[in-house]
C-alpha cells in the first residue's frame, strides 16, 4: 500500500520531536522552511491519494487505504498536540500549529471527498474533539436555562437529559469516535429547536427518534409512562366493545 504520509511521519517523529533534541535551537529560517515544505506536502499528499485511488478498482482496497491514512493523520495530529505542551517558544508553537493545519486540511479533504470510505468509528482527533466539546458545553448551558424556565417539562426528565450532556462534555471517555460525537451534537441541536421545546411530548419524541438508550431514561420511562407511550401500547377496541 502506498506510503503517502511518510514524509510527514519522518518530520513529526524525528525532525521536530521535542524529545529527540533541543528543538528550541532551530533557527527562524529553518522553521519557516519546514512550514513551507509541509504546505507543499499537503498538495502532494492530496494528488497522490487521488491517483492511487483512481488506479484501484476494488472497493475494499480503497476503503483500507482511506482508513489507514485517516488513522495515521489522527495519530500525527495528536502527537503534535502533545508537542505543544513541551515548548513555550512562539516560533515553535507556530511551527506545530502550521503543520497541524496542513494535517487537518488533509483529513478534512479525505472526509469530504472519500466519505463513503471514511471510518466514523475511528476516534476523533484531540484538537477537533476539544473544539467540539467546547461548543457543545455552550449549547448545554443554553439548554439548561431553557429547561429550568419551562414548567411543563418534568424535572426528572430535565435532569436525565442534562446529565447525559454533562458527562459527555465534562467527563469525556477515552477514544470518543466520530459517530459518538455526531450523535451528541445532532441530539443537542434537535433538542434546541423551538418546535421541540414547545412541549414535553415533543422532547420525548426527539429522544425516541434518536434511540436515546440512556439507562436512567429507560428506567424513567419504565416506571413513569407518558401519554405518548400509553397511547402506543393501548389495546385496540374490539367490535363488540364499541
Amino acid at each position: 500500500m502506498a506510503l503517502v504520509l511518510n514524509k510527514w511521519e519522518t518530520l513529526i517523529y524525528s525532525t521536530i520531536n521535542p524529545f529527540q533534541g533541543n528543538i528550541d535551537l532551530l533557527s527562524d529560517e529553518y522553521i519557516q522552511l519546514l512550514i513551507e515544505q509541509s504546505g507543499k506536502e499537503q498538495e502532494h499528499v492530496r494528488d497522490s491519494m487521488i491517483e492511487w485511488l483512481v488506479d484501484k478498482p476494488k472497493i475494499r482496497d480503497k476503503q483500507q487505504f482511506v482508513q489507514l491514512n485517516q488513522a495515521i493523520l489522527i495519530r500525527l495530529l495528536d502527537k503534535l498536540y502533545s508537542y505543544k505542551k513541551e515548548t513555550c517558544k512562539s516560533a515553535i508553537q507556530n511551527l506545530y500549529e502550521s503543520i497541524s493545519a496542513h494535517l487537518e486540511n488533509t483529513l478534512n479533504f479525505i472526509e469530504d471527498f472519500f466519505s463513503n470510505h471514511f471510518d466514523r468509528n475511528e476516534r476523533v482527533r484531540a484538537t477537533y474533539l476539544n473544539i467540539s466539546l467546547e461548543e457543545l458545553c455552550k449549547k448545554l448551558e443554553q439548554l439548561k436555562r431553557i429547561l429550568s424556565d419551562n414548567d411543563f417539562v418534568d424535572n426528572d426528565l430535565s435532569i436525565i437529559i442534562t446529565n447525559n450532556f454533562n458527562k459527555f462534555c465534562y467527563q469525556p471517555a477515552q477514544g470518543i469516535t466520530y459517530n459518538e460525537l455526531i450523535y451528541q451534537k445532532d441530539l443537542m441541536d434537535e433538542l434546541l429547536i423551538d418546535e421541540t421545546l414547545k412541549s414535553e411530548q415533543s422532547i420525548k419524541e426527539v429522544l425516541f427518534y434518536f434511540n436515546f438508550n440512556n439507562a436512567d431514561y429507560i428506567s424513567y420511562v419504565s416506571h413513569r409512562p407518558t401519554p405518548y407511550f400509553k397511547k402506543s401500547l393501548k389495546r385496540p377496541s374490539l367490535p363488540d366493545e364499541k
